[in-house]
């Protein structure tokens, strides 16, 4: 997903892009066509795959900088997170 790769610097806008694929995923998918629910599911697929590579970079830059764990990290990164699981659940 080129999205979450463009905006990896922005924590938010990748947080709005997983609540975006949430909240179609949880209120428009009965409403595809069978072709529409594939490149839909495949577009999700690729949204997780490139979630997991921001993911990755931004732990890896988080132990390089040696900065202490703050409660607002912590609360970024599980947000992104439980929207993740809740668009996976649908």
């Amino acid at each position: 997903m080129k999205l979450v790769g463009v905006y990896s610097d922005t924590p938010e806008v990748v947080t709005s892009i997983l609540e975006m694929f949430r909240d179609i995923a949880s209120m428009e998918i009965t409403f595809l066509s069978t072709p529409q629910f594939l490149a839909f599911t495949q577009q999700c697929l690729k949204l997780v795959q490139a979630y997991g590579e921001y993911n990755r970079k931004r732990l890896v830059e988080f132990k390089i900088s040696n900065k202490s764990r703050n409660k607002e990290l912590d609360d970024e990164r599980f947000t992104d997170i439980q929207t993740l699981l809740q668009l996976l659940s649908h």
